[in-house]
């Protein structure tokens, strides 16, 4: 598996060396060296016993925190200014009981002691039991992390001076119709959104600007796009702000903000012959011009679209750009401020698998949860 070194482990407080490699499941949780400037690239797994991992090191379960085992997979994010506390690192998920738990770390006042609360459900708030997964975000100087919970709302909960919880649809802050998947956050133009799937397959995009406001982005709302099958993955670029979603027939469906919305197909014929995708899709952009959107198609393949002036299609494993294994889950991706770009996920046998590229280089295939790597210059080495 992928190691920290030895400096970084001590300050981290992580616990020792798991004894074996389970298998993995979900999606990877990546995050960068901006990531309250670690001078690492790490990454977080989770296998189906609901352990969390950081290398071979174990976060939850007595490892560098008691919190519970994992349900779902974690979301990571770093909060810099804060009105409270200094740079800290969150990472956070729902447990097998429903919970929120986050898990979190101050790098300068505490020298780095992790720390686990629980958000919901009695802990630090009253908020229901989580049916889904979380989204955080730091939005005016506040960490938000919001989920869905089992009657559709959207829960939001903030640390201000307390935790403090609302519902954001359902006729409370809005009212959006109930959800029927996850939520996602972007912070655009200093506007906070909050994003999400409903029963009807509309993208609902809660905004506040000082109050709360909603817009439905697609089947008849500001554009006319089908409805959603899957939840949606946002990205910025440039100005522009794009949602990108899986419908039901397996098209991906690009939906962009430049001054209006506007909507286009990405693969099936559309912008470009990519096949139909299976699961959700993820989005990064590189150098803060090039929008990528990347989803798993029916044969396992990572399908990567691109947009440099007009849209192109390669594939990342099987035979494409590397020779990485079928995808078993839904890829997520990450560009750290080195610019390296990163796509991972698990594959069919319970491995994770890293496919990383930067620039004009190759793109490379390595197994996350292989004994021995280490992580130089951007790339992982044995």
């Amino acid at each position: 598996m992928l190691r920290l070194s030895l400096p970084i482990l001590a300050c981290l407080g992580l616990a020792g060396p798991l004894a074996a490699d389970p298998a993995i499941v979900g999606k990877p949780c990546l995050f960068s060296d901006y990531f309250a400037e670690w001078r690492t690239f790490p990454a977080i797994l989770r296998d189906a016993q609901g352990n969390l991992t950081c290398g071979r090191n174990l976060l939850n379960r007595g490892g560098a925190t008691q919190a519970p085992p994992a349900a779902g997979d974690p979301a990571a994010t770093p909060t810099r200014r804060t009105r409270r506390y200094a740079p800290q690192g969150h990472f956070t998920y729902r447990d097998t009981g429903g919970n929120i738990q986050d898990l979190w770390f101050d790098r300068y006042r505490e020298k780095d002691r992790w720390h686990a609360d629980q958000l919901n459900n009695g802990g630090r708030t009253t908020a229901p039991a989580a049916a889904g997964d979380p989204s955080g975000v730091e939005w005016d100087g506040v960490f938000h992390v919001v989920y869905r919970d089992h009657a559709g709302g959207i829960q939001d909960l903030w640390a201000g001076r307390e935790w403090q919880s609302r519902v954001l649809n359902l006729g409370d802050a809005t009212g959006a119709a109930a959800a029927a998947g996850d939520p996602v956050q972007l912070v655009h133009g200093g506007v906070r959104h909050v994003l999400f799937r409903d029963i009807r397959g509309v993208i609902q995009d809660l905004q506040f600007d000082g109050a709360w406001t909603v817009a439905a982005l697609n089947h008849g709302g500001r554009t006319g796009a089908p409805p959603a099958l899957g939840d949606p993955a946002v990205a910025k670029v440039q100005e522009a702000c794009h949602v990108a979603y899986r419908d039901a027939s397996g098209g991906i469906q690009d939906l962009w903000f430049d001054g209006a919305w506007h909507a286009r197909q990405l693969n099936g014929g559309g912008c470009t012959d990519a096949p139909p995708a299976l699961g959700n899709p993820c989005a990064r952009v590189v150098e803060g011009r090039t929008l990528h959107v990347t989803y798993r198609d029916l044969g396992g393949n990572v399908q990567d679209l691109w947009y440099d002036r007009a849209w192109h299609v390669q594939r990342l494993n099987q035979g494409g750009a590397t020779d990485g294994p079928p995808a078993g889950f839904d890829p997520v991706c990450l560009v750290p401020p080195s610019n390296w770009e990163y796509v991972a996920y698990v594959d069919s046998a319970g491995d994770a698998q890293l496919l990383s590229h930067f620039r004009d280089e190759p793109w490379r295939a390595t197994r996350l949860n292989e004994a021995g790597l280490r992580f130089v210059g951007g790339m992982f080495v044995h």
